[in-house]
């Protein structure tokens, strides 16, 4: 019993180390996203033919713009999801199951702890799959809004280069 309470003592520390990593991941991706929107509001700001359009294809540039500006928002706020304040799943460690723990013989307790590690690896993993999906959505988002703003990018350069 003792190897397979190890074994799982391992595999829980493994999906902590990963919910772990993986918030890590999603800290930094908000950060970027950030800044991100920062430096598209910056631009929008900074360019005036942007905002004002005049002209047909002024408008598609500006529709450009505002649409890879949404999609850069929906990433940054899926980000955010993926960061939502929850508890990550640990072990038990309340009085309660101290007491039951000192009161049942030692195959209880193995026996207990070995459940322990299974209903808490099982949350965990649920977590991790959740956080996941988000960023998974959130990084889809970005590749949208990035394949939106080469296409308006490609055109300023042949806007300016044809004045």
């Amino acid at each position: 019993m003792e190897k397979i309470i190890s074994y799982y003592k391992e595999r829980y520390e493994e999906e902590s180390t990963r919910f772990s990593h993986l918030e890590t991941k999603c800290s930094m991706f908000l950060s970027f996203l950030t800044a991100l929107i920062g430096a598209i509001g910056a631009i929008g700001a900074l360019n005036k033919n942007i905002l004002s359009p005049c002209s047909d294809l002024g408008w598609f540039v500006f529709g450009l713009y505002i649409t890879g500006t949404i999609c850069i928002i929906v990433s940054w706020s899926f980000a955010l999801a993926s960061l939502k304040i929850s508890n990550c799943p640990v072990m038990p460690k309340n009085r309660e199951t101290l007491d039951y723990l000192l009161k049942v013989d030692t195959a209880q307790v193995d026996k207990h702890m070995l459940n322990c590690y299974i209903d808490t690896i099982e949350k965990l993993t649920i977590k991790i799959g959740d956080k996941a999906k988000y960023l998974r959505f959130s990084y889809n988002g970005l590749s949208t809004g990035a394949m939106v703003f080469g296409i308006l990018a490609i055109i300023s350069v042949i806007l300016e280069v044809t004045k």
